[in-house]
């Protein structure tokens, strides 16, 4: 009986992650050094390794703003985040061997823009009225509204309604969209309510804080807002008062939320 044994040697030229010291190669290629964006942008960034990336991560002026271990990298900035200027983007990835590779800085410049996708508007809106006080001895009163826009202490713009007459109660809405320059961070919203025939000021509503007007500073993003107002604040009316309740609703229109990083949850 022939009995043969046969030694097989098996043997391989390559590497596991335990063995890999070559980091990987990190660009941002579509972002051109000194460019200019403003509300969203998107950045890309291309990785290559010779093992599997295990995280690629961006970075805004140092710190880390977001990471991903999904391809492809692509991470999405918002200027409204960081104020106007230069600053500076670099991108990182790890492979799996917790090699660390780094872009190139690439230094780009922002500006503020509110309303990152589109034509940023600022709509205002009384959505009901009520007189609380007898304006007319012999009618109601004939109330209208407006409303006026301020930026850096100068008016940028004015709405004037319609009248209403001999009208006690509004139950319409009365609305005016303001298109202002998107890159706006605060602006002043007045809002006044009169009565046509009254006799000296037409203002019919009082409030001790600003005179005869409502008046708010605001800023775009967050203003949004619906309130009950009542001039006194206190809820209380006489015949001197020239007293009356809106409801106002504040809006930011064609804007989208802060989102610094859409891809940042995973």
């Amino acid at each position: 009986m022939l009995l043969a044994i046969i030694l097989v040697s098996c043997s391989s030229d390559s590497t596991g992650p335990e063995d890999d010291t070559i980091a990987p190669t990190v660009s941002i290629l579509d972002i051109p050094y000194g460019a200019s964006f403003s509300g969203i942008f998107s950045v890309t960034v291309y990785v290559n390794d010779d093992n599997n990336v295990d995280t690629v991560a961006l970075y805004l002026d140092g710190q880390n703003i977001a990471s991903t271990t999904s391809s492809p990298y692509i991470f999405y900035v918002n200027c409204n985040d960081v104020e106007d200027g230069v600053h500076t983007l670099q991108a990182k990835a790890q492979d799996e061997a917790g090699n660390i590779g780094e872009s190139e800085f690439v230094a780009i410049n922002t500006t503020y823009d509110f309303a990152p996708y589109s034509n940023g508007q600022i709509r205002v809106s009384i959505t009901n009225y009520q007189q609380l006080d007898q304006l007319d001895l012999s009618s109601f009163g004939d109330p209208y509204f407006v409303y006026i826009i301020k930026i850096d202490g100068d008016e940028f713009a004015t709405y004037t309604s319609e009248i209403w007459l001999n009208t006690a109660e509004i139950h319409t809405t009365i609305s005016h969209t303001f298109d202002i320059p998107d890159n706006v961070r605060e602006y002043q919203l007045i809002v006044s309510v009169r009565d046509s025939d009254t006799i000296g000021y037409e203002d019919i509503d009082y409030t001790s804080q600003s005179g005869y007007a409502y008046i708010w500073t605001l800023n775009p993003i967050t203003s949004d807002f619906v309130g009950e107002f009542n001039g006194e604040d206190d809820g209380s009316s006489s015949f001197d008062d020239n007293d009356c309740e809106i409801t106002l609703d504040v809006d930011t229109i064609n804007w989208i939320p802060n989102l610094l990083l859409l891809n940042s949850i995973k």
